[in-house]
C-alpha cells in the first residue's frame, strides 16, 4: 500500500537558510538545497533555527528521518522549528514529531500556513507559536488506492488508524473534545492565529517573526555581509590601489542593494528551474 499523503504538493527541498543573504544569493544561483540547520546568531551557544518551509515527502521535499536526525542530534541546544508547510505523508511526519516532542527546548512556530501533516507537527513544540497572520489546516488523512474489495477495506481501515493517531496528538492539549477535533478534521478546518488560540490548538501569538533578532536588524546585518561578499575589501589592495593620501575617485557604478541581489538570485533560480 502506497504512503497515506496529507495534502501533498511539490515544491523545493528543505533548505538551509544560511545567516547571510550574500550566501542565500549564492546557494540560490547554484540551485543548491540543503538539509541542516543554522544559529541565528553566531554564538556557539545561541539557538538553532530550522526552516520546515517545504512539503514532507523523501523525494519531492522533506526527508522525514534526516530531519528527525538532525532534530536529535540539537538536543543540547535551544530549537526553534519555524514552520510554513502545506503537509506531506504522514509516515515522514511521524519521525519529525516524535524527535521534536521528545526535544527538552524545542519552540515550534508558523511562519506561513501548517496545514494537515505540518499542523501535526507544530503540536510537538515545547511552546507553539503563531505569528498573527498564520494559519493552521486540520482534515482527515487520504490517499489513492487501487484494488479489490478486501484490499479497499483494509486501505480504509488503515486510514482509520491514521486519523485515531493525528487526533491524538491534537487533542493532548487543546481545550476542545476529541469528538469536536473529529468534527473538525472531518469538516477541513482552517483556523486563523486568534481561533487556533481559542482552541487550545496554539500557546502564543507573537508578534515579531524572530525574537532573537528583530527584522530590521537582521536586514541590517544580511545587507552588510552581502555588500562584504559581493564587495571584499582585499579587491582594492595591491596594483591600482590609491595611495593613502590620494583621494578616492568616485565609484562609476553604486553598489548594489539588497533587493538587487535578491532579484538577482531569483531570476537565476528561475532560469535553472526552466533549464531543467
Amino acid at each position: 500500500m502506497s504512503q497515506p499523503l496529507i495534502r501533498p504538493s511539490m515544491s523545493d527541498r528543505l533548505r538551509h537558510l544560511p545567516s547571510a543573504a550574500a550566501s542565500l544569493a549564492q546557494a540560490a544561483m547554484a540551485g543548491q538545497t540543503y538539509l541542516a540547520a543554522e544559529t541565528v546568531d553566531d554564538s556557539a551557544d545561541g539557538p538553532v533555527e530550522i526552516w520546515l518551509y517545504d512539503v514532507i515527502d523523501p523525494v519531492w521535499g522533506v526527508d522525514g528521518g534526516a530531519l528527525g536526525r538532525q532534530i536529535h542530534a540539537m538536543r543540547e541546544r535551544e530549537v526553534v522549528l519555524r514552520i510554513h508547510c502545506y503537509g506531506g505523508a504522514v509516515y515522514e511526519a511521524v519521525p519529525i514529531f516524535e524527535a521534536a516532542r521528545a526535544h527538552p527546548a524545542l519552540t515550534t512556530r508558523i511562519d506561513g500556513v501548517a496545514m494537515s501533516a505540518g499542523a501535526h507537527i507544530f503540536q510537538a513544540g515545547r511552546r507553539r507559536q503563531m505569528g498573527p497572520t498564520t494559519f493552521q489546516m486540520i482534515h482527515l488523512s487520504w490517499l489513492f488506492a487501487m484494488g479489490d474489495e478486501p484490499y479497499l477495506r483494509k486501505v480504509a481501515d488503515d486510514l482509520g488508524r491514521i486519523d485515531r493517531m493525528l487526533l491524538r496528538a491534537l487533542s493532548e492539549r487543546s481545550s476542545r473534545t476529541e469528538s469536536e477535533l473529529r468534527q473538525m478534521m472531518e469538516e477541513t478546518t482552517y483556523l486563523d492565529a486568534e481561533e487556533a488560540l481559542d482552541a487550545g490548538l496554539v500557546d502564543e501569538i507573537v508578534e515579531s517573526p524572530s525574537e532573537s533578532e528583530p527584522p530590521a536588524q537582521a536586514l541590517e546585518r544580511m545587507t552588510e555581509a552581502a555588500r562584504a561578499t559581493f564587495q571584499p575589501e582585499d579587491a582594492a589592495v595591491g596594483e591600482g590601489a590609491p595611495a593613502a593620501d590620494e583621494p578616492e575617485r568616485e565609484s562609476e557604478e553604486e553598489p548594489p542593494t539588497e533587493r538587487d541581489l535578491v532579484s538577482a538570485a531569483a531570476r537565476e533560480r528561475r532560469l535553472r528551474l526552466v533549464s531543467l
